[in-house]
């Protein structure tokens, strides 16, 4: 695979050839790699599109124990292969991002980091708007995350793109609230954080449907990731009746409405607090075990999901009574042979 000219290869065969090369690399063990193949591993990060040396770079930091020291030692080489692309203009975004994301960013990384900001003032709206989602992921992830984008100027580009986006008539549309509401965040403080979180769940509670299912979906993205603390707190600043409401929009008769709040929930339930508060929120449990409750496919996969995800789930909020009736929702129900009989 090493030796392929990759001017030769269709760039859209990374997509088919990716799980192949997961499946190759994880029959290799690391410190073999590093060592008996490193040949192979320097061709490679020398001549192999960004997107593979990305996918490298994943699988190395997945095995970081054996990783480390090697590349302190026998496979220093290696380290400085991948230190050569970070000046690929698809790779060092990829780089910075990891190292925020997992704590590790020093000041070094600060012209990477002024590279990507700089990207919000370009004319390409695309390219701002892929810049807008990296630094908002990073923002969410951790309040150190956070004090970084804030101090990189970030935020003040991100106004007055959002500013000026609403001249455009597809501006609402491009720009996803997600950014507006996390960079309206970093501008104002604590206390701007429970006024925008107030203003979030009144959105969510009126207004027209479309509006609304957008809203819920960046409420799904908000609570995706990021450190738990910090998202209890956001969630609580929307109200004591935020749960209730959600349990109430994923039952409304809009199947856009249901899928984002399912998605909603989805993300929300990955979290102790969240776990907490759906628990102990009465009809939430008759709501989840009932197996009527949705027909349309996409629906029903995600509920599967979730209810899957609560299963699997060490949590101890999860009894065993509990994962019984969460087990029950996959098996169908028995038919009674009169009612089969009379019809």
């Amino acid at each position: 695979m090493v030796a392929i000219d990759v001017k030769q290869v269709d760039p859209n065969a990374w997509l088919e050839c990716k799980d192949v090369m997961s499946m190759l690399l994880n029959a290799i063990p690391v410190s073999t790699l590093l060592e008996t193949q490193q040949i192979m591993l320097l061709t490679a990060l020398e001549s192999c599109p960004s997107h593979v040396v990305a996918a490298l770079a994943a699988h190395l930091t997945s095995h970081q124990d054996v990783v480390s020291p090697l590349l302190n030692g026998v496979a220093q080489a290696v380290a400085v292969a991948f230190a050569r692309r970070i000046n690929d203009s698809d790779i060092f975004e990829q780089i910075l991002l990891f190292a925020m994301q997992r704590g590790y960013y020093t000041p070094a990384l600060a012209p990477i980091l002024q590279s990507l900001v700089g990207e919000l003032s370009g004319n390409d709206i695309l390219v701002a708007l892929a810049a807008m989602d990296a630094l908002s992921d990073v923002a969410i992830a951790s309040n150190v995350g956070a004090s970084v984008v804030n101090e990189s100027g970030a935020p003040q580009k991100i106004y007055e793109l959002m500013q000026s986006s609403k001249d455009a008539p597809d501006g609402g549309f491009i720009y996803p609230c997600r950014e507006n509401n996390i960079f309206e965040i970093l501008f104002t403080g604590d206390q701007g954080v429970q006024r925008v979180m107030e203003a979030f769940a009144a959105a969510l509670s009126s207004g027209p449907i479309e509006l609304r299912v957008r809203h819920v979906d960046a409420l799904a993205i908000l609570f995706e990731h990021g450190e738990e603390t910090l998202l209890a707190q956001w969630f609580s600043y929307m109200g004591a009746q935020m749960p209730s409401l959600l349990l109430s929009l994923v039952q409304k008769p809009f199947p856009d409405l249901r899928l984002a709040s399912l998605r909603t929930f989805a993300s929300l339930l990955k979290h102790q607090f969240a776990l907490q508060t759906f628990l102990g929120l009465s009809g939430f449990v008759d709501w989840l075990v009932d197996q009527s409750t949705e027909h349309e496919w996409e629906a029903c996969r995600l509920k599967g999901d979730i209810i899957r995800a609560l299963i699997a789930s060490d949590s101890p909020l999860i009894d065993a009574p509990l994962k019984i009736r969460l087990r029950a929702y996959f098996v169908a129900p028995k038919k009674d042979p009169e009612v089969e009989m009379m019809l």
